[in-house]
Parts: structure tokens; C-alpha cells; sequence
């Protein structure tokens, strides 16, 4: 059951062909209005090949248990139910593999904005 649900959103975008269109559409208007930096937040980047698309993978990691009590406190759902939505992407361990950035976001907010911060400066000081 797992591995089916899995597929399923992976194909969720591959499927629906228009998704990607509208993303690469939106990516070249802002392109055009002379956007320097643009962020593309999508779970299923890797999944869906549209990492390649794009300079930098910038991933933000939890502990799984942070993770499954996040889910549940935001979209208010059950412990399975979180479990199974999570479940249902490439795990977090996995996508470490194709990251150029890691935001580790276990912390308490502070050391996360920190962590961003960082990240803006380096995005402003590489910008092409």
C-alpha cells in the first residue's frame, strides 16, 4: 500500500503535464521581470526530475519525528495519516543525496532564521 501511494504522487505531476507547464511558465515570467532569485517550494522536486531545472536544491531536514508531528499539527491529522503522507515522498535521508544546501530545521526558530540568512547572502553574493 505504501509503495502504490508513493507512485501515485510521484506521478501526480508527471501525469498532469500542465503542472510542470505552468511551473516553467511561471519560472520564465519572472526570468522576464528580471527576478533574481526565485524559490520554487515543491516536495516532489527530486520525484519528478524538476531538481534538474534549477541551480540549487536547497533542502530543509527534520527528524522524523519532528517531521510527523509538524504534518499533524498542520494540516490536523492523525499520527497514520501523517505517517503515510510522509511516507508517500522520497524520505528526507534520500534527498540529502541531490541537496546543495541543507537548512536543518530541528532547532528552535532563531537558529533556523539563522540558517536562512545565511543562505540569502550566499544567493545574493552567486547571483548570475
Amino acid at each position: 500500500l505504501h509503495s502504490l501511494r508513493r507512485r501515485q504522487r510521484q506521478m501526480c505531476i508527471r501525469d498532469r503535464p500542465y503542472i510542470k507547464r505552468e511551473i516553467f511558465e511561471s519560472m520564465d515570467k519572472h526570468k522576464k521581470n528580471g527576478t533574481k532569485i526565485l524559490v520554487l517550494d515543491a516536495p516532489t522536486l527530486i520525484e519528478n526530475d524538476l531538481h534538474k531545472e534549477v541551480d540549487y536544491v536547497i533542502l530543509v531536514w527534520v527528524d522524523q519525528n519532528t517531521q510527523i508531528q509538524r504534518v499533524r499539527a498542520r494540516d490536523g491529522i492523525s499520527r497514520e495519516d501523517a505517517i503515510n503522507r510522509i511516507n508517500s515522498q522520497m524520505p528526507l535521508e534520500r534527498k540529502k543525496d541531490f541537496a546543495n544546501i541543507i537548512i536543518e530545521n530541528n532547532e528552535v526558530l532563531p537558529k533556523t532564521k539563522e540558517q536562512v540568512d545565511l543562505l540569502i547572502e550566499f544567493l545574493n553574493s552567486n547571483l548570475k
